[in-house]
């Protein structure tokens, strides 16, 4: 699964059926199958969101007075 931004609206059919018609809105964030993830990526429709780490904590030790 890839995380991907929508760059153009766009009607796709993720797993190639008529049925799986979606339309996918410019500026939506959404997880999609590698395949159809790459497939739009690579049309210019969408970008891949690289995927973020929890951030830890930025503690400052000091010295106890």
């Amino acid at each position: 699964m890839k995380n991907v931004e929508i760059l153009t609206t766009f009607r796709g059919y993720p797993d190639d059926t008529v049925t799986s018609e979606t339309t996918y809105m410019v500026g939506a964030k959404v997880e999609l199958q590698d395949a159809f993830a790459d497939l739009i990526i690579g049309k210019g429709l969408a970008k891949e969101i690289a995927e973020r780490p929890a951030r830890a904590a930025n503690v400052k030790s000091e010295p106890a007075p």
